[in-house]
């Protein structure tokens, strides 16, 4: 089963390019450039001044295929 990550945007004047509201997607699940709610979270915290390595638990199947996971989703920091 394709997933993909749905994340809507509540409330964070921090994020550039987000507006409270927005929705936003991400590639479908275990394919490049996927990003998981634990960068979600790790993105909040960047941008809220805590800058942490990664939130959470990595994805098991994203690290099989040894995709990248860790940091924080960058397109919302610019």
């Amino acid at each position: 089963m394709r997933r993909r990550l749905l994340v809507l945007i509540l409330a964070s004047s921090a994020c550039a390019s987000a507006q409270a509201g927005d929705a936003l997607t991400v590639p479908y699940h275990a394919t490049e450039d996927h990003k998981t709610i634990g960068n979600w979270h790790t993105t909040l915290l960047h941008a809220h001044g805590n800058p942490v390595e990664h939130y959470g638990d990595f994805d098991l199947e994203m690290s099989r295929k040894k995709l990248d996971q860790a940091g924080p989703i960058k397109r919302f920091l610019a």
